[in-house]
């Protein structure tokens, strides 16, 4: 009884602290959770990979229930061509091309950088952990207006 104890024990402690993979692909892993969550219309799934604040082309905004409302009605899905993320200490960056798709409408936009930082934390309280969380985005003033212009019916 003891033995199968102490191999739980190990079990538990190697998924908890065992190796992760690199930040690259835990930035690749916290973009595609987030658009996966946002497109099921799942905002806590989603707002686990937001920062609480988020910079769009220079302004800061609150993540919280505005976001949330949005990803359960609109539903956005997120095409991001080109997956390669740029990491320099704990900042970490994606340039792309995307296609955003809200409710029937999809719209092209080019050049845009998706702006990650790794914050520190805690898994279950207790075991210390750090997670990409994406901090900002830019892209051309053109797009945001054409995203607006579609959420406002």
């Amino acid at each position: 009884m003891g033995v199968i104890l102490a191999l739980a024990v190990v079990g538990v402690l190697w998924i908890l602290l065992g190796p992760k993979p690199n930040d690259k692909e835990q930035i690749k892993e916290a973009l595609n959770n987030a658009i996966k969550a946002s497109k099921e219309g799942r905002p806590g799934g989603a707002l686990e990979y937001l920062a609480d604040s988020i910079v769009v082309n220079g302004t800061k905004y609150q993540t919280g229930q505005q976001v949330a409302n949005a990803i359960k009605k609109f539903k956005p899905d997120v095409k991001v061509q080109t997956m390669d993320p740029v990491v320099n200490g704990d900042k970490g960056t994606i340039t792309s091309d995307i296609e955003l798709s809200i409710a029937i409408k999809t719209i092209s936009i080019p050049n845009v950088t998706f702006q990650f930082g790794k914050e520190q934390g805690h898994k279950w309280l207790v075991v210390p952990s750090s997670d990409w969380k994406l901090e900002g985005v830019s892209l051309p003033q053109e797009s945001v207006d054409a995203i607006v212009s579609q959420v406002m019916f």
